[in-house]
């Protein structure tokens, strides 16, 4: 079949305006007109590309269909460092309907990223896009595998297997585990994770991390919200509702994909006159009036604005594990006793270990605080010491307001009485 010539000439100005570029894949144009995207990667550090590194700008379709890559233009560096200006141009039919349209850029070598770009919304008006300056930021982690929350780290297994920590990574071998899955270092027998029931203990180099957990996208229905001025969005199985200006509009979309990226999951909604990106990360977010922490970062991108915010239920940060207690109000425990708290969201119950005795009450969490009832506990006699530490945990424990998880993901309960701090109990060593 022949293409017709008006056809030809127009792929053949769009491939030629690309100077540099080693392979360029788009969209068969409808129309006449051409779109011009331009901008700039670099970063701020000090720190030179290597003379073989190749620069990608692409611009990728989502719709309900999946995703497309529209255009991708590779530039051979030869030395040069950033800025890196780029200038893409395609159809302005490919970048029209109802799709989601992003922009990313990247810096690889020898086809590993080196740097790479947070995805770019495309929002267009007219026949002409300046980007700006796009900040490369270190690639560090695997853009697939399993990933882990350790506390204030973010480790990534994938299927090599590799551990990759802190942007280093550590080949591993499988080795007999009494339970679970554990692999250890090829050349380091101190590097080792020990996997089991979505749980994991940690070692880089004779290192243990805190107790890691496997991060699980969020499940839906989902609702993130923000402040000044107050919004609030709801992701659905098929639809996303934005609601703006302390409830006075709002906005309902058709949710058309959701992806991954790395521990990221973005979801996209669009119509004929709107298009919603939610990205929504596994990172502590404090909620900017109340301070109360939530489970997820929430970056919402309405067609050209920017909103921030939080997501998921507070809850989740306190259940499904048990809490060792290591110090109250500054003053550390006794040697050698145990202090712990567990939270069960059906019925709103606390229980545990107070130092000598068992004991169980109520608690209660509002979107501003957190607070216990008075509990009850059995009776046992103890050491003086140990009934002494156990009235003073009952007594900073009935005055509590609120919670926190600090930047080692230790909990941290805060009251009238003082302050009590402990870290999830971690799997029994394997």
């Amino acid at each position: 079949m022949r293409l017709p010539v008006s056809l030809v000439i127009l792929l053949l100005a769009v491939l030629v305006s690309l100077p540099g570029c080693r392979d360029a894949r788009t969209v068969a144009p409808d129309g006449d007109g051409i779109v011009t995207i331009q901008g700039e990667l670099t970063y701020p550090e000090r720190i030179a590309l290597p003379p073989q590194a190749v620069a990608v700008i692409e611009v990728r379709a989502f719709d309900a269909t999946g995703e497309q890559v529209l255009i991708e233009q590779r530039l051979d560096l030869e030395g040069r460092q950033v800025p890196i200006p780029f200038r893409l141009e395609l159809p302005s039919v490919a970048l029209g309907g109802t799709a989601i349209h992003e922009l990313r850029g990247a810096v690889e070598l020898e086809g590993q990223w080196l740097r790479v770009t947070e995805p770019l919304m495309l929002s267009l008006t007219g026949n002409t896009l300046d980007t700006g300056p796009l900040r490369l930021i270190p690639f560090t982690a695997a853009r697939f595998g399993t990933h882990f929350t350790c506390g204030p780290e973010q480790v990534v297994l994938d299927a090599s297997p590799r551990l990759i920590v802190s942007g280093t990574a550590h080949d591993l071998v499988p080795v007999p585990a009494a339970s679970g899955v554990r692999l250890e270092g090829v050349e380091d027998p101190d590097t080792w994770i020990h996997e089991k029931g979505g749980e994991a203990l940690i070692s880089v180099a004779g290192r243990e991390l805190p107790p890691c957990r496997i991060i699980q996208p969020p499940s839906l229905p989902f609702r993130a919200y923000g402040q000044e001025p107050g919004w609030h969005v709801d992701i659905e199985q098929d639809r996303i509702t934005l609601v703006t200006g302390y409830g006075a509009q709002t906005l309902t979309l058709p949710l058309l994909h959701t992806g991954q990226d790395g521990p990221r999951t973005r979801f996209r909604a669009a119509d004929a006159g709107h298009r919603l990106v939610v990205a929504v990360a596994p990172d502590i977010c404090r909620d900017s009036m109340s301070g109360m922490p939530h489970p997820y970062t929430v970056i919402l991108q309405r067609d050209d604005e920017t909103l921030n915010g939080c997501g998921g239920e507070p809850l989740s940060l306190l259940t499904d594990r048990e809490w060792v207690i290591e110090d109250l109000d500054g003053q550390g425990i006794v040697d050698q006793s145990r202090i712990t708290l567990q939270f069960f969201a059906q019925d709103g119950r606390v229980a545990g270990t107070a130092s000598c005795n068992r004991y169980h009450g109520g608690f209660t969490l509002t979107g501003e605080n957190l607070t216990f009832q008075h509990p009850a506990s059995t009776l046992m006699a103890c050491h003086e010491a140990l009934m002494h530490q156990e009235q003073t945990f009952f007594r900073i424990l009935a005055a509590v307001t609120g919670f926190d998880i600090d930047a080692t993901g230790a909990l941290v309960l805060s009251g009238l009485e003082g302050t009590m701090k402990g870290h999830a109990e971690p799997m029994a060593s394997p």
